[in-house]
């Protein structure tokens, strides 16, 4: 079957490669009436978990595979646009680019201004990864 989210979940990190489950949304999906026997459920061909079918009838949280690899690009997307924003906002040397000192090094207070596309090229990035994908699940017996 193929699914698209509403919208790109971003799974909430626990700094240790794993995800708070109390904390992220959740992304169930439950599959009823299978043979007793411990299944494959594969993401876009890629196997991501092995589930009994009493786990499938209860419900599998698939915000980790394709889906959490798509939200993991966005959060980095976002962090390096306000990397970027910051460094355009709050120059380093400021004092030395616009203040009192700006004959020494006033020169380079244009390279500021070179920011601003790195941050239009980020949020079109951001927006594109901010599209749910659909995605195609298969559930296969694990023999």
């Amino acid at each position: 079957m193929t699914l698209a989210d509403e919208r790109v979940i971003l799974p909430l990190k626990d700094g240790k490669g794993g995800v708070l489950p109390t904390l992220s949304p959740r992304n169930l999906l439950k599959v009823f009436r299978l043979e007793p026997d411990t299944y494959v459920i594969k993401v876009d061909g890629k196997e991501v978990y092995h589930a009994t079918d009493e786990d499938l009838a209860a419900g599998v949280d698939v915000r980790l595979g394709p889906q959490g690899e798509q939200a993991e690009q966005l959060r980095r997307a976002i962090l390096k646009k306000n990397e970027l924003f910051f460094y355009r906002w709050r120059p380093q040397n400021q004092t030395y680019l616009f203040g009192f000192r700006r004959r020494e090094q006033g020169q380079n207070g244009r390279e500021i201004a070179e920011f601003d596309p790195l941050i239009a090229e980020q949020e079109k990035i951001i927006a594109e990864l901010n599209k749910p994908v659909p995605h195609t699940f298969e559930n296969r017996s694990w023999q």
